[in-house]
Parts: C-alpha cells; sequence; structure tokens
C-alpha cells in the first residue's frame, strides 16, 4: 500500500514539474525576470551572473532548473546503448520463390560473444523470414534451415561480414526435395512388411556426429515391405525398423531434387546383443569407459540402381561400463562390429567382434609411457610447462617442479606429434616423436624465449581501437603427412595463442611466439571488412595496425561467376584457394563461401605468388582454375561453372569382353586430367569393375576425353565424350586392345619361424582382419618400403609396383598404367596394378624381409570377368 501511495505521488510531482518546464519554454513562467526596453531579454556577462532560477525550495531541495541541468550532465557522461545489429533470413522454396514459413533457422558467427544470451536459433514467420539480433557485427560464416514437413534441409556456408548497426538479409533457397521407393526385406530377401522407414536430410558424418532423436521423414513400409520417402535432402541417411529387429543395412547418398528414385534395399536382420566388461590390466572392473563401433558413414558402399546413392553397414552402436566395469550393446544386427575404447590412463582399444562370437572382454592396457624433461634456453627445469601428444594416441601432462613429464597410454607410433608451451617461452611442436615397445622413451627439450608481437590498433586520427581482433599466421606448419587439414595447421594456431583483442586504447600483445616471420592482420570490431595486415619478424613491441579502408592488403580477387552453358549468375558457391611456394608445395587455404544474387565475390588477404583456386557450387561441377603468379593488389577474374553431368559407362574389349579392373580417367581440351565426385586420387581416376562398368558423377558438361589404361607399356585408347548434353543410359566404348589382368596384393609381415605360408587368396577386408586378430604373428607390412616386379617366362619384365611409408604411416603407392604413372595413398601396403594374362614370377623385396618369389600361372591370374584374384603375401623377418 505504501508502494502504491509513493507511486502516486512520483506521478503528481512529474506532472507538475512538466507542467512548469512546459511554462517555461513559453517565455511565460510564474517569477520570470521582465523585459528591459528595448525588447532584449536580459543575459548574462562575464561581469554579471547568470541570471537565477527558482529560489531553492524548503529542505534543501534542488531548483527545477539545476536539476534538469544536473540530469543532461549525468546523461551526458553515460555511454549511449550499444548499435544493435540485425540479421534477417528469408527461406524461399526454390522451384517457385515463395515464402515458406514455419522453418527453424540456425546462424554460425565467428565469435559467440555477439549473441550475449541473444537467440542463435529462430523459426520463420509468415513471410518466410526469420529474425535475429547480434550485439555488435561480425563475419556469418553460415545460416542452416533445418528440413520442414515439405522441404529439405540446406546448409549456407556463406561467408558474410556484417558491420555494427547494419541490417543483413539473407537468402536461403529449399527444395521440396526428391522421392525415393524401395524395399525393406531381411537377409534372406523376404520382404518385412510394416517396417518404420526414418529419414534424415542430412550429411551423413553431421548425423553420426550429431544424431538426432527424432528423423526429418518417417514412413511405414506396406504388407510387401514397400516404401516411398517424400521431400528427402539431396544429402541423405534412410533406415529401417522394425520390433525385434536391427538394422543391417541402411541407405545414404546424394539425389537431386526432383527426382523419382526407385530400387533400394534396406536390410533387417533378427536384433542380437552383446555382453561385456572392461578390465584394467589386474583384472579390476573400469567404470564410465565408452564403447562405440565405428560407423561406416564416411564410406560409399554397395551400389544401388540409382548413382550416388549406396548401401552401407548398421548405424553406431555403444555403451558405457558400469561400476563393476560390465556393459551392454543391443539391437545389434549379426555383423562383425569394429569397436573401439579410449578411456584416460589407458592405451586406446579397438577390434572386431559381433554378437555371435558372444561374451565380449575388454582388458586395458597401461600401454606405453613417453617420459621427458623440458628446460630453459638456460638448461634449468621448467615447471608447470604443458605438454600434449597426438597422432595415434592422445595424452597430456604438466611437468613437475623438475621439469620432468610422464605421458601414458601411448600406443607404438613413428611419427607422434609433441605440443609444448611454458609461460615466457616460445611454444614448441616437436615431430615426428617415435614411441616404440623395444626401448625406453625418453626425451629431452629446450624452449627458447618468446619472441612476442606487441602494439597498437588505431584508426585513421591516430584513436586507439578497442576490441580489435588480431590474429597472426607463421611459416612454421604442422606436418600430418597425407592428411590435408584447413584452417592451415600453424604452429600457434595448433597451440591456440595466435590471437587475441585489443584493450581499451587499442594496445595488444601476443606471447609465447617463437622467433620467426608473422603475418598478423587486425578487424575491426564492429566492421569485419575493414582490416590492416602486415608482415613482421617477431619481436616487435611497438607495431602499428591502421585500419584503413583504402589499403591494399595482399592479393584480391573480384570478379564473377556463372553457369558456363546459360551464362546466367550462380548465386551460391565456394572458392578454395591453394597458395603454392617456391618448393611447389601446396597450401590449402581455408575455403571461402559467397552468396550474390549476380555471382559476384571478392576474394582478399592472399598471399602474392602462385595461386590456384577451386571453385564448388551444388549442381556444379569442380572448377580447377590453373596456377598463375599475382602481385599485391586487385586482379578481375571472371569464372564459368560447368553443370555436373553423370557418366555410366561400359568398356568391353573387341569380343564383347569386359575390361574388368582397369582404370580410367578424363582430361579436358588442355590435356589436363579432370576432377569429379567418384575420382579415386590425386590422379583423378576411377576403375572399372567386373562388368567393365563405372558409374561417374560431378563431371563437368563440356566435351572430353576418357582415357582407359588399356596397355601394360602403350598409350592409353582415348574417346571423345560429348557431356554439353546429359546422356542417357549406359556409354559403350570398345577398346582395340589385349585385355590384361590385375594383380592384387596385400603385404604382410611374420616372424621368420612362423609356420603361415608365403601366400594366401582372401575374399575381403573383414578376412584379413579376422587373421591378424585371430593370429599373434601376423600383421601388416611395417617395413619403409617395398618394390614388387612382375617377369614374364622369359623373364623379361613386365610390370612394377612400389610402396614408400609416409612419415604420417601411410603407404604411397605407385605404379604405371596405360602410359601414366598411378599413384595412391592408402593406410595398408595394398596394390592392385596390371598384368599380362600369363605364367608370371612375382618378385617381393622389403628392407628388413627375406625376399619371396612367387609363381603364378596364367589361369590363376584372374578369371574373365573378375576384377582381381586378392592374395595375401606373408614376408619373414630377416636379411
Amino acid at each position: 500500500m505504501k508502494r502504491s501511495l509513493g507511486w502516486w505521488i512520483a506521478g503528481a510531482v512529474g506532472l507538475l514539474a512538466l507542467v512548469w518546464l512546459g511554462m517555461k519554454g513559453l517565455g511565460g513562467e510564474e517569477g520570470a525576470p521582465a523585459a528591459p526596453e528595448g525588447g532584449e531579454t536580459a543575459r548574462s556577462t562575464p561581469d554579471a551572473p547568470a541570471l537565477a532560477g527558482p529560489p531553492a525550495t524548503e529542505g534543501g531541495a534542488v531548483p527545477l532548473d539545476e536539476a534538469r541541468l544536473e540530469r543532461e550532465a549525468v546523461e551526458a557522461e553515460t555511454p549511449a546503448a550499444p548499435e544493435r545489429t540485425g540479421v534477417r533470413i528469408l527461406v524461399l522454396r526454390e522451384e517457385d520463390e515463395t515464402a515458406v514459413p514455419g522453418i527453424r533457422v540456425e546462424l554460425r558467427v565467428e565469435h559467440d560473444e555477439v549473441l550475449e544470451g541473444l537467440p542463435s536459433e529462430a523459426v520463420t514467420d509468415e513471410e518466410g523470414l526469420a529474425h535475429f539480433t547480434l550485439a555488435r557485427g561480425t563475419t556469418l560464416h553460415g545460416v542452416i534451415a533445418r528440413a520442414g514437413p515439405t522441404t529439405t534441409e540446406v546448409y549456407d556456408f556463406a561467408s558474410r561480414a556484417i558491420a555494427t548497426g547494419a541490417e543483413e538479409e539473407v537468402v536461403v533457397r529449399v527444395s521440396s526435395g526428391a522421392s525415393l521407393s524401395g524395399t525393406v526385406v531381411d537377409p534372406q530377401g523376404i520382404p518385412v512388411g510394416g517396417a518404420v522407414v526414418q529419414g534424415w536430410c542430412t550429411y551423413p558424418n553431421v548425423l553420426d556426429r550429431d544424431p538426432r532423436p527424432a528423423p526429418d521423414r518417417e514412413v511405414v513400409a506396406d504388407e510387401a515391405g514397400r516404401f516411398t520417402v517424400p521431400h528427402l535432402g539431396r544429402r541423405f541417411v534412410l533406415l529401417a525398423r522394425a520390433p525385434g529387429m536391427a538394422c543391417l543395412t541402411l541407405v545414404h547418398g546424394e539425389i537431386a531434387t526432383g527426382t523419382t528414385g526407385d530400387g533400394v534395399e534396406l536390410v533387417l536382420a533378427p536384433a542380437e546383443r552383446i555382453e561385456g566388461r572392461v578390465l584394467d590390466p589386474e583384472g579390476r572392473p573400469v567404470a564410465g569407459a565408452e564403447i562405440a563401433s565405428v560407423s561406416a558413414f564416411g564410406v560409399r558402399g554397395g551400389e544401388t540402381p540409382l548413382p550416388e546413392v549406396w548401401t552401407i553397414g548398421p548405424p553406431e552402436a555403444r555403451a558405457r561400463s558400469a561400476a563393476d566395469g560390465s556393459f551392454l550393446l543391443e539391437e545389434l544386427a549379426p555383423f562383425d562390429y569394429y569397436w573401439t575404447l579410449d578411456h584416460p590412463g589407458f592405451q586406446p582399444w579397438n577390434e572386431y567382434h559381433s554378437p555371435a562370437d558372444g561374451f565380449l572382454e575388454i582388458r586395458l592396457d597401461r600401454g606405453l609411457e613417453l617420459v621427458g624433461r623440458i628446460l630453459g634456453a638456460n638448461g634449468s627445469p621448467i615447471a608447470g610447462a604443458s605438454v600434449r601428444i597426438t597422432y595415434k594416441a592422445r595424452a597430456e601432462a604438466e611437468t613437475d617442479e623438475t621439469g620432468q613429464f610422464r605421458l601414458g597410454g601411448l600406443v607404438e607410433d613413428e611419427a607422434a606429434v609433441l605440443y609444448v608451451q611454458a609461460e615466457g617461452c616460445a611454444i614448441l611442436v616437436h615431430q615426428p616423436q617415435a614411441i616404440r615397445a623395444d626401448q625406453r622413451n625418453w626425451i629431452e627439450l629446450r624452449l627458447e624465449p618468446e619472441s612476442p608481437i606487441a602494439g597498437r590498433v588505431v584508426d585513421l586520427q591516430g584513436e586507439g581501437v578497442a576490441d580489435a581482433l588480431i590474429r597472426v599466421e607463421g611459416d612454421r606448419i604442422v606436418d600430418f603427412g597425407s592428411v590435408t587439414r584447413t584452417p592451415t595447421p600453424t604452429w600457434e594456431r595448433m597451440h591456440r595463442v595466435g590471437e587475441t583483442r585489443s584493450g581499451e586504447d587499442g594496445r595488444f600483445r601476443l606471447e609465447r611466439l617463437y622467433s620467426g616471420t608473422f603475418r598478423i592482420e587486425a578487424v575491426h570490431p564492429h566492421d569485419p571488412e575493414l582490416k590492416a595486415a602486415e608482415t613482421v619478424e617477431s619481436g616487435v613491441v611497438d607495431l602499428v595496425l591502421t585500419l584503413d579502408p583504402e589499403a591494399v592488403l595482399g592479393v584480391t580477387l573480384a570478379g564473377r561467376v556463372s553457369d558456363s552453358l546459360s551464362g546466367e549468375p550462380v548465386r551460391s558457391f565456394q572458392i578454395k584457394p591453394i597458395e603454392i611456394d617456391e618448393q611447389g608445395e601446396w597450401n590449402l587455404a581455408d575455403r571461402r563461401s559467397f552468396q550474390s544474387e549476380d555471382g559476384s565475390f571478392e576474394l582478399d588477404g592472399l598471399e602474392p605468388g602462385l595461386i590456384r583456386l577451386w571453385v564448388d557450387a551444388e549442381g556444379y561441377a569442380r572448377a580447377d582454375v590453373p596456377q598463375r603468379e599475382y602481385a599485391a593488389g586487385r586482379h578481375p577474374i571472371d569464372l564459368a561453372l560447368d553443370p555436373e553431368r553423370t557418366l555410366h559407362l561400359r568398356v568391353v574389349d573387341l569380343h564383347g569382353d569386359p575390361f574388368a579392373g582397369t582404370w580410367i580417367w578424363f582430361a579436358d581440351g588442355e590435356g589436363e586430367n579432370v576432377w569429379s565426385e567418384s575420382a579415386d586420387g590425386w590422379n583423378w581416376h576411377d576403375v572399372l569393375d567386373a562388368s567393365g562398368e563405372a558409374r561417374l558423377w560431378g563431371l563437368p558438361a563440356s566435351r572430353l576425353t576418357l582415357k582407359v589404361g588399356s596397355g601394360l607399356d602403350g598409350e592409353p585408347a582415348e574417346f571423345d565424350v560429348d557431356l554439353t548434353f546429359q546422356p542417357e543410359g549406359v556409354q559403350q566404348f570398345e577398346v582395340d586392345a589385349v585385355r590384361t589382368a590385375r594383380l592384387s596384393l596385400f603385404l604382410f609381415g611374420t616372424p621368420a619361424d612362423s609356420e603361415i605360408g608365403p601366400v594366401a587368396l582372401y575374399t575381403g577386408t573383414a578376412e584379413w582382419r579376422k587373421l591378424t586378430k585371430d593370429r599373434d604373428d601376423v600383421w601388416p607390412l611395417d617395413a619403409p618400403e617395398f618394390g614388387i616386379r612382375v617377369l614374364d617366362a622369359s623373364g623379361t619384365a613386365k610390370a612394377e609396383a612400389s610402396g614408400t611409408r609416409q612419415e604420417g604411416g601411410d603407404w604411397l603407392l605407385e605404379w604405371s598404367e596405360g602410359g601414366m604413372g598411378i599413384t595412391s595413398v592408402r593406410p595398408t601396403a595394398v596394390v592392385m596394378f596390371p598384368v599380362p594374362r600369363a605364367d608370371l614370377r612375382v618378385e617381393v623385396r622389403a628392407p628388413g624381409h627375406a625376399p619371396l618369389d612367387l609363381r603364378i600361372p596364367a589361369d590363376e591370374i584372374a578369371p574373365p570377368g573378375e576384377v582381381a584374384v586378392p592374395r595375401a603375401v606373408f614376408l619373414r623377418r630377416g636379411p
């Protein structure tokens, strides 16, 4: 009640004050001095005091004039409310450009703090708009429009710089998708009526990384097991469920908008289970250990009647061990799952195990150790240094007061990476770090003093710019072998010390840097397009970075992307710049995404020198823009993308027999090999199956040359292929050449006294995995290199292949095919290359192993219509 009365009194006083101020503003307030003769109002002068206002009220209250002045002074000192930034996402149906309401939209921004508790998700209204508010400007890295009832999911990763206070509108086009039909069957092919078919309109690896509780599509198969899933996304996952049954085979891949596909099979099998227990080396239970199967989403799998649509094995399964170490894996298919377990303090464990194998006891191993000491530049020990090791196993530790550390749970590894950092010292990446079982793993490392970069970010008037983003990129790169990582894995990025923000006066300091050359960039906090950049030597502490909108920052490529056939602009695309150094090494920079109604783009911040471009857009083949030299400055460049084409082809000899297992590739008018999504490896080649067929996609809509590696020593057969129009059906090509066979060898190591024979046939990867699982005297070849030579009955060399172990542990495999040198990178020493259909002698040589000579009769090479007869070759340890 008192509060209510107080509000009334305050309101009354406020109303009287407003009335009095209004009268004063009109010049008629009570007590105002009369104007002197001549009509001028009296005013203050240097010699006379200002006119006084009303006298102070009883009780010492401040007169209204003074209260107003005091209020205005406080308001002047109070910072203005931050200017908000707006983002509107307009979702349109691409078929008719109509707005799509009810779509959940998510934002991806460079720094989450710009949200400051504001929602990063919204639902489109009746006009198809989703509204977002940001605390300040930022870079918008992506928009995700989730699947609606009749529309598919879309990932738009076009980056856009948004200034503080701006109102940005982004248009995202979704489609009605495709329709996919098929049948749910059991392992014997018997239809499973009433099965529930679930579909997700997303990338398979996204679903694997972030499982969703509810599918985007769900239908029920009829009594004959038939189903049709409508509005399925371009990229999708499809599986079936039924009581008492588990998914044995699911379907995933890509399907174009408007397609009505049919003929896929989802396989359900009686559900099974695996019980087990996790124990430590002493037999004590290990609680909280998560065991999970490795999903097959990353592989194509088996073919279906539809191009780019594949069948693969069961989805991921997982469980966590209880206090007594026990776990239960349920709803499993009769499948040889590959299980993994990674638990702190123990060596990573992995093994194949199927429900038919029964109880699974996992006995963890504490593994190998790496012990060492970290010293400063003067040789004194450093306490509290952070030491982290990665590659085949991961562990981290801090040094004690003597500078020593201990990393446990490691596995044998020839190429581990060791990261070390400490306060006041330069970061260090030590590689390769070998971890071996037959020796004590000890290392001593010295850290150099840090060479920081410090300075100030200012505007054109020299005023400091607070909260500017500063990042550096040095010239030392962590080597991951054949694995490409983006963004570039610089030392400072992997150590997370390459980024900071300026203080209130614009000052910044980047610590723990090594002595070397760095490119440093400052970005305005409210305008991501306003930048400053320089290349400096570390150790500079008075660097001034001026944010000048007219400054030229390295190489800028600007132009327009269009459709090569229609000339219409391509509105959404990605460009991946590849900077090439003096040694010819490729630096795969971050992929940049663009979206514009006229297809325009501006790619800035590139280093002057040799630059190559890859340009990708949905529905188009990749454009590979050849490398050229660019000087600093702005360069115009217009790009034309070819619509993508699919090609189903068959290659036969003059008798109509298939060229099984033969490599094929495409070249453009300049003779350069053409990339396609179906290609295998950097040579961008595909292999013909047992019927001499291949299904290819992602080819450019242009005139190409098909090359068939039909001979051992001669030039490949060539055919002109016109893909400016989409070909229908299977295109057959006839090669006038002698068909070769394929020699497929998988190289293993074995002890000198092993009882296993020198060679064995095997039917697939599951068989050799079981072999290495069941036997301790067999392992994939671990020599540094190998060589294979094939001779005919006269002793003439007819074919050769070789392999070299890379630092990352993968094999670089090389052989010759139809006048072309083929290279491939694989984790194991397995090679398949062409040989004559004749009696052969095969010589296999590898350091540290006894030489092996094999004799293979002509009728055992590869029967007609088969790709190859796989052989496991066992090389014994020895001279």
